[in-house]
């Protein structure tokens, strides 16, 4: 029932139907809160459905409020603070506060202000936003999930790239807030291509093709989305709270053996637990069940092993999303800045890169990722090239 219109991305859109009911919010006695909003980020290539996704979701729901790049108004996603005829300031709100209890549908999110994208952070975690311009201080409830759209910073997205280098100007800090984030590749398949197409041909036509049409009317979906989010508040039962430790505690474990990367962290724990009650919510459930716990893994599972997977070193890593490099990558670096200092020593001079990569299999390191630990180290100040098109270590 989610955008029938749109062929395929079953996982994305049973991701977007836990995004429309959301979790549990819960208020703490530490004058804290935990969020209950599911934030989920879409990464794709041209024409692939990213922006009717976002078109459908704003019009289901009575507070969806689409905008596309900084949005439409010049308040933007936050809020302006403008002049009334009478000469008093007044404030208009951008899309975030307009979105309060709903969902804020935001397209090219890469085009976005430095100002929205600060603004940003703090409505996604806290759900509020500060407004301090002219002599206006006022704070407004951004209680919303963002459901959010960008393009590849290279125009398609690249496989063999970090996750990080196909986004392009986004900060691990944003990134971060995102419960889920999936890549939608326009990649050539020709059995796929051909159900597409025929779908797509079908769905113009008199006789559109059965799939085409929501099993459920909208109307009823919307009604139907607004009970659960207003009657049911499901809770963990044991059985998924269990569930969902051991699955964090083996990743930990298994980053703990590796010693360099980081599988999953507290956020994704988090992610966790929402989209556990998210998918307990939809059947209308108090309780949400293993089963829940276990829909919730596999679409972080989907989630991580397209964004988070360190390429060089076929392994999820964490570090690949949110840092600058990956924990592999720095490993890299460092071996190789050893390797450097001792050849350096050796031979009194800097190193050349064919004499770099006759030893670089000695701590197996391949060419590529040799070529990515020279420019982290270049990033740091670690090697420079010389004159003579050598390599050396900058003095400790």
């Amino acid at each position: 029932s989610i955008c029938p219109v749109i062929h395929g991305w079953d996982s994305i859109k049973m991701a977007i139907a836990l995004l429309l009911f959301g979790g549990t919010h819960y208020s703490l006695q530490s004058n804290t809160a935990l969020r209950g909003n599911i934030h989920i980020l879409l990464v794709g290539d041209f024409s692939t459905g990213k922006s009717q996704l976002l078109r459908w979701v704003a019009q289901l729901l009575p507070r969806g409020v689409y905008s596309s790049g900084s949005g439409s108004s010049r308040a933007g996603l936050t809020a302006a603070v403008v002049r009334d005829h009478g000469g008093q300031w007044t404030v208009e709100v951008g899309v975030l506060i307009r979105a309060d209890g709903g969902v804020a549908c935001l397209d090219e999110i890469e085009k976005m202000s430095d100002e929205d994208r600060r603004a940003l952070h703090t409505a996604m975690e806290q759900g509020i936003l500060p407004i301090h311009k002219a002599d206006v201080h006022v704070e407004f409830n951004a209680r919303t999930s963002v459901l959010a759209a960008a393009n590849p910073a290279l125009g398609r997205y690249d496989p063999s790239l970090p996750f990080r280098e196909n986004v392009g100007m986004f900060d691990g800090a944003l990134l971060s807030r995102f419960d889920l984030i999936f890549v939608m590749r326009d990649v050539p398949e020709p059995d796929r291509d051909r159900r597409l197409s025929e779908f797509s041909l079908c769905t113009a036509s008199s006789t559109p093709p059965p799939e085409a049409h929501s099993p459920i009317p909208l109307d009823l979906l919307r009604k139907y989305i607004l009970f659960a989010r207003r009657m049911v508040r499901p809770q963990l039962s044991q059985e998924a709270r269990d569930t969902i430790k051991d699955y964090y505690v083996q990743l930990r474990k298994a980053s703990a053996d590796n010693s360099t990367s980081i599988q999953i962290n507290l956020r994704q724990n988090e992610a966790l637990r929402r989209l556990t009650e998210a998918h307990a919510r939809m059947a209308l459930r108090e309780v949400a069940t293993r089963e829940d716990a276990l829909a919730a893994i596999e679409l972080m599972e989907t989630s991580l092993r397209t964004v988070a997977f360190d390429p060089d070193h076929h392994r999820i890593d964490i570090d690949a999303l949110v840092a600058t490099h990956s924990a592999g990558a720095r490993n890299d670096s460092q071996s190789l800045l050893q390797l450097l200092r001792d050849m350096y020593e050796s031979l009194g001079r800097g190193v050349t890169m064919d004499e770099l990569l006759e030893q670089a299999g000695a701590i197996g390191l391949s060419e590529r990722r040799l070529q990515k630990a020279i420019r982290v180290l270049e990033e740091r100040g670690a090697v420079f090239t010389d004159r003579q098109n050598r390599i050396r270590p900058t003095e400790d």
